[in-house]
């Protein structure tokens, strides 16, 4: 896979009716399998694709590092954590996503079935949370030039904190391509 500079990120947008959404900056551990690896400062864009049979938009990050010309990570991401989003001002946007587990579940199913014809097998890992507040699921695949994660959360029960109100709830699948040149 080659990771697309600005005017290929552009050109690829427009293609997928990608509208630019906002830009975001992020420290970003390149290497999703260590825990303690080295994190870098990262700048990036943020487009949104309209999707038709799923709850939520596709916002796709291509995350920069300070020295990479080409994105040195690409998030895809159907969820709430985009720029515009407040959990409390949305409150029922949330319960309507609440009830949507089977979408979700068959949406990230789908992808990871997509994945392993593509990739494999994903690395064998214990990330999995199945609780009856969450589910949490997450794999790894990782290949000569590039890591990938695919990871599913779902806020199974909404919480409302005092201070902080619904912002922890979560619901998103998110597909997390970064390469490796830039470790």
């Amino acid at each position: 896979m080659k990771f697309p500079n600005v005017k290929e990120i552009k050109t690829l947008e427009a293609s997928m009716k990608g509208v630019l959404e906002g830009s975001a900056e992020l420290i970003l551990n390149f290497n999703p399998l260590e825990k303690d690896g080295k994190s870098r400062k990262t700048k990036g864009e943020i487009y949104k694709r309209p999707t038709s049979s799923f709850p939520l938009d596709l916002h796709v990050w291509y995350l920069f590092d300070q020295k990479a010309k080409p994105a040195s990570v690409i998030i895809y991401n159907w969820g709430l954590y985009n720029p515009s989003f407040n959990a409390n001002e949305n409150v029922e946007l949330l319960r309507e996503l609440n009830k949507k587990e089977v979408e979700f579940v068959a949406h990230f199913n789908s992808l990871y079935q997509d994945f392993v014809q593509k990739h494999g097998d994903p690395l064998p890992t214990d990330t999995d949370i199945d609780e009856p507040h969450i589910l949490l699921k997450s794999c790894f695949w990782e290949k000569e030039d590039r890591f990938i994660k695919l990871k599913l959360e779902f806020t199974r029960k909404l919480n409302d904190f005092p201070g902080i109100g619904y912002q922890t709830n979560n619901f998103k699948i998110e597909v997390v391509v970064s390469s490796k040149a830039e470790i």
